[in-house]
């Protein structure tokens, strides 16, 4: 067998791989590296801000199943409601609680910090389902106990 059919055979082979299984498996590949440029891209932004949320955002777009992302873009998030809230934007504070919680349901602290936004806007039962749920994500959560011990307080 001479170096020409051989090498049509390797070619043969290598495009029956790619056609059949390996091209799902190189896209996927692709999606995996493009998730995590992205997520190194919004690791090496200023802390917090518009530009780390769309980094990570187009990281997830890439990889959705990567958890590290989802909390990174949950404490993101989190951490603009808290600087909302000491501004008292509160409406812009409930939003990225809204998007924190997307990103992560099971951040308790979120979850409190919405209870205590209701609690400001005089929303006392939105503010009681919110400090449960804090409560119930995490029964050692000591502020979201507090905060219904205030609720109950009020009445």
């Amino acid at each position: 067998m001479g170096l020409f059919s051989s090498n049509v055979i390797l070619f043969t082979i290598l495009l029956r791989l790619l056609t059949e299984t390996g091209l799902s498996g190189f896209e996927q590949d692709q999606s995996i590296r493009e998730g995590h440029y992205w997520r190194e891209r919004g690791l090496s932004a200023p802390r917090s801000s518009y530009r780390q949320i769309h980094f990570y955002e187009r990281s997830l777009a890439a990889d959705p199943g990567v958890a590290a992302v989802h909390l990174e873009l949950a404490e993101i998030y989190y951490d603009l409601a808290i600087a909302y809230g000491h501004r008292d934007l509160f409406d812009q504070a409930l939003e990225s609680l809204f998007n924190a919680l997307q990103a992560d349901p099971e951040l308790a602290p979120a979850h409190y910090r919405r209870g205590t936004i209701y609690f400001l806007l005089g929303d006392f039962a939105a503010s009681r389902r919110e400090l449960e749920a804090a409560r119930r994500l995490d029964p050692s959560y000591s502020p979201a106990e507090d905060g219904l011990r205030m609720l109950r307080h009020r009445r």
